[in-house]
Parts: structure tokens; C-alpha cells; sequence
């Protein structure tokens, strides 16, 4: 099933289907936009300036002696743009003391201080937000394809403003949607669907089994030195015993991916990597920087590999670091080797380091996930 809330500020759209279980896992890495009935509004608004001039319009809107028309006005227009189908027009009256501030030809272009509202007008107004909307379910409908679904059986128009009815004919007319849809459903209260969805789930215990993630997660890395594209300044670490010897040189500018976008994400889930070293016994600290991109490594020349690889920081948007302090070795005893987990498939969204063998720990929250870094016992002083 494919579900499109619009609501007042966005559209967002959902696809996913029921398992065996009756639970819920998205297909497709969810899509949206500010396409919502707030953007229908702003084009009203800007009408409404053309016709009156833009001081006396906002005048109009702001000054105690209009309040009640203007409110009287925006009521009427509230009804109109939730009832628009396509073809009503209106009739919007203006106080009389307003053409006193109004432009001398703006005045003299209105009959009777009435503004007609045709519904070649609505139309311009809804047109804007209704033609992206059909395009990111389009999109939507292609990437189903893309997954095996030759046809979603469900489309769901729900939210404050699914209920207008010109936007439900305008998305389930379309050629395209029509040819890739068994079934358009509209709820009996589409403002509701959402958070009638959201208690049910909740009193039935129930969650989204798995989602799709929306971005590529990683940690920054260390890469080997590349003449091509990198500069000697940017090198970092090399080896001390031969410093002209590049192919033993290190830049940090490399990210290393512990999960993609798009992948299937189960709730709660933990991905987990190992072998991180400390290579001086001097290090005193570890800085762990994550990071999210909208790209995906490539794997193309890589036969056999599955997991996830590396992408250059370039391509990445910095979330946070987190700095943790390395507990003093023995002399004599291995340098410390950690362990990094990243949490991801939840709403609410942290970071934790815990030391295993203080039990210490550090918390800050980021946008796309969580991480624990994980020092092993044998690694205690």
C-alpha cells in the first residue's frame, strides 16, 4: 500500500506492506515535500495582494478597523479552499473605507468593492502543490516497480488536506497512477487516519517491523594517500621510520560506511564493527565522528561484497563527534582495539559511548542514529 498524508505544511508519502505476521515494512526509502495546504494559502494571499496593492492589503490584514472583515474573509476562504472540487468560484466583498488606501486603479478595476474568485483562480492556486504531489507518487509508484510490484493494491490519500476533494480526483485520475493502482481508498475521516493509526499501533503494541534508511551512516576514517586528489599538506599519518615513502601516507578524508540508504532497517537495529586500534601508546584520546550522506558507496568493483564500504568525506554532511578518553595500558600490553555499534531503525535518536571497563559513559543526540563505542576488558590497566 502506498499512504500520501497531506497536511497543512507537507506531503509525505509511505510505502510498505504487511508481512506474514501482519506487520508493517516499508519498500521504498520514504519521499516528501512542502506541498502542503499552506503553500494553496500563500498563492491566495499573493492573488489577493495583485488586486488590492500591497499596502492596503496589508493594512487590511493588520489595522483593529478590518479585523472583522478580514477575518470574515479568511473563514470564507478556509471553506472554500477544504470544499474546492474543481469547478466553484466565489464572491469576496471588501469594507468601503478600504479603497481609501487602495490604489487609485486597483480601486477603479472592482466593481462594487467585490473580488470574483473564478475557479480558473482556484484551480492556480491548488495546481502547484497538486502537480508535486502527483510526482513524488508517481516516483513512488516507479521505485514499487523497480522492487518487483508490477501494481500497489492500496493508495491511501489521508491527512487535513487529502480530504480536499479536487486533490483526491486530481492523483487518482492521473493515466500514470491509474496504470500502477488496483484500489484508491479514501478514509472516512482522512485528517484523522494518521493518529488513529498512531493509537491503534499503540494500544496493540504494535511498531513498523522494518523502515528504509533515509541516509548513509558512517564514521570517519583514515585512506591511503592519492596524488590524484589529495595534497601532502592533508597528510596525517605516515610511517615515521621512511616519511617520503607515500604509499605508507594516510589522509583523513574517508568515511566508513556502516549502513546505506535505502537499506532495509528492522526496528531497534544494531550494526556493529570491530578492529578500531590505537597504534601509539602516548594516545590519550579517540575523536569518533559520524556522519550522513545521500550517496551510496559503490560495490560495483568489488565481486562478493555485501556490506557496506567507504565514501570520501566530501560526499558527507558532519552529524557530531564524540571524544572519549583511552584508559592507560600496562607496559607491555596490547594497545587498546575498539568496538563501534550504531543504532538505528528507532524515532528517537542518541548517541552513547560506554567504557566496559568503567562503566562510564557519555550520551548526546544525533539526527540519524545512535552509536556506542565499547572499549574490551582486556584493554583495562
Amino acid at each position: 500500500m502506498l499512504v500520501v498524508d497531506c497536511g497543512g505544511g507537507t506531503a509525505d508519502l509511505f510505502l510498505c506492506r504487511l508481512d506474514a505476521d501482519n506487520e508493517l515494512e516499508e519498500l521504498t526509502v520514504g519521499d516528501g515535500n512542502f506541498a502542503g495546504a499552506t503553500s494553496v494559502d500563500t498563492k491566495f494571499e499573493i492573488f489577493m495582494r495583485n488586486k488590492i496593492g500591497l499596502k492596503a492589503y496589508r493594512d487590511f490584514k493588520t489595522k483593529p478597523e478590518f479585523h472583522r472583515y478580514y477575518n470574515d474573509m479568511e473563514m470564507r476562504w478556509e471553506s472554500l479552499k477544504r470544499s474546492f472540487s474543481g469547478t466553484q468560484d466565489e464572491h469576496f466583498t471588501l469594507p468601503p473605507a478600504l479603497v481609501k488606501i487602495m490604489p487609485a486603479e486597483k480601486a477603479e478595476a472592482l466593481q462594487d468593492m467585490e473580488i470574483h474568485v473564478t475557479d480558473a483562480d482556484m484551480r492556480s492556486f491548488f495546481d502547484p502543490a497538486v502537480e508535486q504531489i502527483i510526482d513524488l507518487v508517481r516516483k513512488q509508484l516507479y521505485k514499487a516497480r523497480e522492487t518487483g510490484l508490477a501494481k500497489v493494491k492500496y493508495l491511501y490519500v489521508v491527512g487535513g488536506f487529502g480530504c480536499n476533494r479536487y486533490l483526491q480526483q486530481r492523483i487518482t485520475s492521473d493515466p500514470e497512477i491509474a496504470s500502477m493502482i488496483e484500489f484508491p481508498v479514501s478514509p472516512r475521516r482522512p485528517e484523522a487516519a494518521v493518529v488513529r493509526g498512531a493509537v491503534w499501533c499503540c494500544i496493540n503494541h504494535q511498531s513498523i517491523k522494518s523502515r528504509r534508511a533515509r541516509k548513509t551512516i558512517g564514521i570517519g576514517v583514515l585512506r591511503h594517500f592519492n596524488p590524484a586528489i589529495d595534497v601532502r599538506e592533508e597528510i596525517t599519518t605516515y610511517d615515521q621510520q621512511n616519511p617520503t615513502d607515500l604509499s605508507r601516507a594516510f589522509v583523513s578524508k574517508a568515511v566508513y560506511c556502516f549502513l546505506t540508504k535505502g537499506q532495509a532497517v528492522p526496528y531497534n537495529a544494531v550494526y556493529s564493527r570491530s578492529g578500531f586500534k590505537v597504534y601509539t601508546a602516548n594516545q590519550s584520546t579517540i575523536n569518533v565522528t559520524v556522519f550522513a550522506s545521500d550517496s551510496v558507496p559503490d560495490q560495483s568493483n568489488v565481486p562478493g561484497v555485501t556490506a557496506p564500504l567507504r565514501l570520501e568525506k566530501s560526499a558527507c554532511t558532519e552529524l557530531g563527534t564524540i571524544s572519549i578518553e583511552i584508559p592507560p595500558a600496562p607496559p607491555g600490553a596490547p594497545l587498546p582495539s575498539f568496538a563501534i555499534e550504531i543504532g538505528y531503525g528507532r524515532v528517537e535518536l542518541s548517541v552513547r559511548i560506554v567504557d566496559e571497563n568503567t562503566g562510564q559513559q557519555w550520551s548526546q543526540f544525533l539526527n540519524h542514529g545512535s552509536f556506542n563505542i565499547r572499549a574490551p576488558s582486556s584493554a583495562a590497566a
